[in-house]
C-alpha cells in the first residue's frame, strides 16, 4: 500500500518537484492503482497548482522504483485531462524526469487520456 508524503505545497512558487519515489512503503518497488493516484493528485493539489500561470510540476522517480502501473497513473491526471485536455498543454505544465521507460510509458498513458477527454 502507498504512503501518502505530506507536502505543505505553496502552489506560488513556478517550479515544483515531488519524487514519487518517496511514496514506496519500505519493501516495495511500484506504485499502482487509480485511486491512489487520483489521491495523491489531490493531496499535492496537483489541477490547483497547475491552474496558477507560469507554474510547472516535475514528478521524479529515481532508480528505488522499479514499476509504475498504468491505473496510478491515469489516477494522478485524470482531472489535469479533463481541464487541459491536449497533451502538448499538459507537457507545458508537467515534466517527468526518469529513465526513457518511465517518460515513455507516461506518455503512453497521456495520449489514451488525452483520446478520452477530446471524444467528451
Amino acid at each position: 500500500m502507498m504512503k501518502i508524503v505530506d507536502f505543505n505545497t505553496n502552489i506560488n512558487l513556478n517550479n515544483m518537484g515531488f519524487n514519487l519515489s518517496d511514496l514506496l512503503e519500505e519493501g516495495e518497488d511500484s506504485l499502482y492503482g487509480r485511486k491512489e493516484g487520483a489521491a495523491y493528485a489531490r493531496k499535492i493539489r496537483l489541477l490547483e497548482i497547475l491552474k496558477n500561470d507560469g507554474n510547472k510540476v516535475s514528478f521524479i522517480i529515481d532508480d528505488r522504483m522499479n514499476a509504475i502501473n498504468d491505473t496510478f497513473i491515469k489516477g494522478l491526471f485524470e482531472e489535469v485531462f479533463e481541464v487541459y485536455k491536449f497533451i502538448n498543454q499538459v507537457e507545458k505544465r508537467i515534466e517527468i524526469i526518469g529513465s526513457d521507460y518511465f517518460i515513455r510509458l507516461f506518455r503512453l498513458n497521456w495520449f489514451i487520456l488525452e483520446d478520452k477527454y477530446l471524444e467528451q
